[in-house]
């Protein structure tokens, strides 16, 4: 007779956990909740498989119900014997993530997925379908939308000070057993791309050619419940650790603050009190040291807990509902943007040396970036492009949507498109502008205005950057509409309190650039209101972006806008002020945010590009003679380091090579050894940006991105350039 050991496993909930039941050499997982939906997924599997799904991955078989829950076969992490099964595992493992597409699975994680032998086999379907809380009219594509959502791509989860892979399909948690071994060694995802997608695209084509089968399909899952997760159980963890320290009565009331706060931030109206049921329930779970645990049901649109109705009007859209609509929503478009959305994920966990660069095609290099970016492009997505990012306090990398902004977002992407058509008169680029324009002109109306409301007004990523934008294409192609729209926005933006914040990259001064462009009485009110605020700043930092180049800019538009030179005076302290950093051997204006040391950066941010572009503005700008002076002689100094032969570790718009080419062009000033060294790295793709692979083929924003190399370039060959961007 074998004694039995039981292991518990996952998060608790109602004071319950899954059980690792082990009986001598045979093994079974207790699981104390319905069989439904696992027994479900497994028919909905079997249906397909016999109406020749392609690469059916594997899923949790159901031994038998019983009081407790029920029990379920104990998946073997089990290595791969021959390539044959390698090959096959990974084209299942291409299917399963089309699957959890279809499905909107979430939360396929490393704990989730067993890798057996020539299988990927999923052995929790709590998430496999998911419902949705916003009406198609009101919901924005973002990467929720996309391949990514179920986890099986690359996902991190923070632990400590660092990030942890803890993706479905591959991880570096110790012990999982989600990746496949062949000989010893881990099979890693990312170097069998080609048979991942050969297995995505063979499940998708299948799915769109056989409508029919899938829906019948589906019928598998009538009756069943999902689990719905509100906030991560790391959340919830956090809640507790904080309620464990506290005293009992003020626990409850810290952590039902705490857990208001989501519903209050959001944007929805009466959300806070419609999840109010939810709360107290999330509490009195928290409180009780469990997990809450919610559901949704296959047809309802109802929130439960157990059998209780929390909100009954919860989903928009039922699990039916969602998942038929995105099986109606496939397409072969849709299916190349999935496809490239798989291929970019890799690039995030790839090795350095083993990352495969784009090869760079002959032809013009203005040409050669635009079709990289257009290549780029993702329709479905709200922003239209998505990028490689990483986080500031770890080295894990993920892909991000782009943005709207100018820093790094689609605002900046059309500013490239606009110089590409300023340079070439080539229509195909204002066509491409004007097709990408009104996509991002309707997630604007979408938004409602003024736009990225949760975000900030700066110039960087908030509204600024966005009308800044539009103001500067006008200038360069002449489209009126993008003025009308520049102005409406700004004629929407709430100015009756703009902060104090002389920053003009990340504060509030960069909204003091449009106001001269923008020709009405709000404008010029809004900039008698900043005068006074900005000239009382004292900046702590030297150029354009975050120093005392920058407030003087601000400082010199704001006057424009409100037709005085009252403030002339500031503008010639600050310039004189700055001039003390300056080095004649160097030709360049200290980088004053390095306290140990003494650095000399070359970008727009912080340098010589950046002061000279500002000296030219405030000269073309001021009656003043004095000012003029200083600036003729500021420029001359700038013109001596920008014209030098000096070439940066770094190509982009912000602070590399693209930025001094960006200052020559408005100076009217050549340096073909520059010029051409950026057509050489466009043309070899051995452009330097601003991620670990150092490749252009993931980022496509204005200043650390393509689209500054683009837009540098365009500039450069026809530097009239209508008018300055930053």
């Amino acid at each position: 007779m074998h004694t039995e050991k039981r292991i518990p496993m996952g998060d608790r909930h109602f004071g319950k956990q899954v059980e690792l039941i082990a009986q001598g050499n045979n093994k079974y997982l207790l699981k104390p909740r319905s069989a439904d939906t696992e027994k479900a997924f497994e028919a909905f599997l079997l249906t397909l498989k016999k109406e020749g799904f392609p690469f059916l991955p594997g899923a949790e078989h159901v031994i038998e119900e019983c009081a407790q829950g029920y029990k379920s076969r104990y998946e073997e992490h089990l290595p791969a014997t021959t390539q044959e099964d390698i090959h096959l595992y990974f084209k299942r493992c291409g299917a399963l993530i089309f699957i959890a597409y279809l499905l909107g699975a979430s939360d396929l994680h490393y704990e989730n997925i067993i890798a057996s032998r020539n299988t990927p086999v999923v052995v929790d379907c709590e998430t496999i379908i998911a419902g949705q809380t916003e009406a198609p009219q009101q919901r924005l594509a973002n990467l929720s939308d996309t391949v990514l959502a179920s986890h099986l791509l690359p996902y991190w989860k923070s632990a400590g000070d660092t990030c942890v892979l803890v993706s479905g399909l591959i991880s570096e948690v110790p012990g999982a057993a989600n990746q496949l071994v062949f000989k010893g060694k881990i099979c890693y995802i990312y170097a069998y791309e080609a048979q991942v997608q050969e297995g995505f695209e063979a499940a998708y084509r299948f799915s769109l050619e056989h409508e029919e089968v899938i829906l019948r399909a589906l019928t598998q899952f009538e009756g069943c419940t999902f689990r719905m997760i509100l906030r991560p159980s790391k959340v919830y963890d956090s809640f507790m650790r904080i309620g464990a320290v506290m005293q009992h009565d003020k626990a409850e009331q810290g952590i039902r603050e705490l857990l208001s706060v989501g519903y209050r931030k959001d944007v929805r109206e009466k959300r806070l009190q419609q999840m109010q049921p939810v709360l107290e329930k999330e509490l009195g779970a928290l409180l009780s040291g469990n997990i809450p645990l919610f559901h949704i049901r296959y047809n309802a649109h109802a929130l439960y807990c157990g059998e209780e109705v929390l909100v009954e009007d919860f989903l928009a859209l039922t699990p039916q509902q969602s998942v038929k609509q995105r099986l109606a929503a496939l397409s072969f478009g849709d299916m190349q943007a999935q496809k490239r959305m798989i291929s970019q994920s890799f690039a995030a966990v790839r090795p350095v040396q083993e990352h495969m660069k784009t090869p760079c095609r002959e032809g013009l290099e203005l040409e050669t970036c635009f079709q990289r970016i257009e290549e780029g492009y993702i329709a479905s997505l709200a922003a239209g492009w998505m990028q490689l990012d990483r986080d500031d306090d770890t080295s894990c990398l993920f892909f991000r949507n782009c943005g709207f902004g100018l820093y790094s977002g689609t605002a900046g992407i059309l500013c490239a498109y606009a110089a590409m058509y300023h340079s070439t008169k080539d229509d195909k680029y204002l066509h491409a502008l004007m097709a990408h324009y009104q996509h991002f002109k309707n997630v604007l109306v979408h938004l409602g205005t003024p736009a990225m409301r949760a975000q900030s007004i700066s110039l960087q990523s908030g509204v600024s950057g966005v009308i800044n934008a539009l103001l500067h294409i006008y200038a360069l192609t002449g489209e009126r509409c993008f003025y009308e729209d520049g102005a409406a926005l700004f004629e929407a933006i709430d100015t009756s309190e703009v902060p104090q914040q002389g920053d003009l990259l990340g504060g509030c001064a960069g909204l003091a650039l449009v106001l001269p462009k923008i020709h009405t009485q709000k404008s010029a009110d809004l900039a008698k209101r900043m005068l006074p605020r900005l000239v009382a700043e004292e900046p702590v930092l030297t150029g354009a972006a975050h120093g005392a180049a920058g407030l003087a800019l601000a400082i010199c538009a704001a006057q424009q806008a409100a037709d005085t030179d009252a403030y002339n005076q500031r503008i010639l302290e600050l310039m004189q002020s700055e001039n003390t950093y300056y080095s004649a051997a160097c030709h360049n204006w200290q980088d004053l945010r390095y306290s140990d040391k003494t650095v000399f950066m070359n970008g727009w941010c912080s340098g010589a590009a950046g002061v000279a572009m500002v000296r030219k503005y405030i000269a073309q700008a001021t009656k003043s003679t004095e000012l003029k002076k200083l600036c003729r002689l500021d420029i001359a100094r700038a013109t001596e380091n920008l014209t030098a032969h000096i070439v940066l570790p770094r190509d982009s718009l912000c602070c590399g090579n693209a930025a001094r080419l960006m200052a020559l062009s408005y100076l009217g000033e050549q340096n073909e050894d520059l010029y051409q060294h950026l057509c050489n790295a466009v043309r070899s793709d051995s452009l330097q940006l601003f991620h670990p692979h150092k490749t252009c083929d993931e980022n496509f924003g204005l200043m650390q991105g393509l689209a500054g190399i683009a837009y540098a370039l365009a500039m450069y060959q026809n530097p009239l350039s209508g008018g300055m961007l930053l």
